[in-house]
Parts: C-alpha cells; structure tokens; sequence
C-alpha cells in the first residue's frame, strides 16, 4: 500500500508543479513590474479581431461533416450527400463522410452508390463492421444474397457479439 501512495503523492506533485509552471510561465521578466500600454492592448484586441474573422470564412471538412450529420438526422438526405461531399473534397482520407454519405444514398435507395461509398470505407478501414453490415443490408436490397451473406459472416468473424450482423 506504502508506494502506492508515494506514487500518487509524487504525480499530484509534479501535476501541482506543471500547473504552476504554466500559470506562470506566460510572464516575462520585463511586464512584472511595468503597467501596459493601453493603446498597445487595444492594438491587440484588434489584432485577434482580424484574425478571428479569417477563420470565420475558412470551412474545414469537419464543420462539413458535422453540418451533414445534423441534416442527415434531420432526414435530409439530398442535403446531406452534398455536405458530405464537400467534407471529402477537403479530406479525402476520412472514412467517417464516405460511411454516413453511403448510408444517405442507402436511406434514399440509391443501393449501388451507397455501395460504391462503403466499398472506399472498407478500403481505409477493413474492419469496420458498420461498414460491413450496412454493405450487406444494401446487397440485400440489390438481391445480391451471396455477396450479403458474405459480408454478414465477415463482421460475425469480427465479433461474434454484434446482434445487428446476424
């Protein structure tokens, strides 16, 4: 019990000192003791001001991303295919827009497209069993049962204990 406690004295401590640190360490020896400059705070008011309203205008896929999400709950999904899109066009590499803009198309019946998309998902991710079982689902739907069947055992082999895959 004895260096346990020791342990978690010394990492309180060194918790307790970083803490310190950057509460204090944003201060230079030169402001300490000198008042500031109120032109030169309102200059730096302005300052963050500008910069602020740069990234206003800046989209990032992620604010995409997250538009889509709010229209796809909002079942609209044309809506949210296009934000999606728009989401990957800026970043490509994420498989999260490609699997929800698979599951729009799927919700719209567009089973091929939807397909197409969780195909790339599966490329990035080879586990990922959403992904799997919602590509069955939409086989399912083509009448596709053997291609189904197969992506339906995959994510079974995956994890067993997934409800939704059997």
């Amino acid at each position: 019990m004895r260096p346990i406690r020791t342990l978690t004295k010394k990492i309180w401590n060194i918790l307790f000192f970083l803490m310190i640190i950057s509460l204090f360490g944003s201060i230079s020896c030169g402001e300490q003791g000198a008042k500031k400059d109120p032109v030169k705070k309102k200059y730096n008011r302005n300052k963050k001001k500008k910069t602020q309203k740069r990234k206003t205008w800046q989209t990032t896929s992620e604010e995409y991303y997250f538009k889509g999400i709010k229209a796809f709950r909002a079942k609209k999904y044309a809506k949210s295919i296009r934000l999606f899109t728009k989401a990957i066009k800026l970043d490509p590499r994420s498989p999260l827009p490609y699997h929800h803009r698979a599951l729009a198309y799927y919700r719209l019946g567009k089973d091929k497209r939807a397909i197409k998309n969780f195909n790339i998902v599966l490329r990035m991710t080879p586990r990922d069993i959403e992904a799997l079982i919602n590509r069955g689902k939409a086989y399912s739907q083509l009448r596709k049962y053997d291609l189904a069947i197969r992506d339906f055992r995959l994510a079974i082999r995956l994890n067993p204990r997934k409800s939704s895959a059997y």
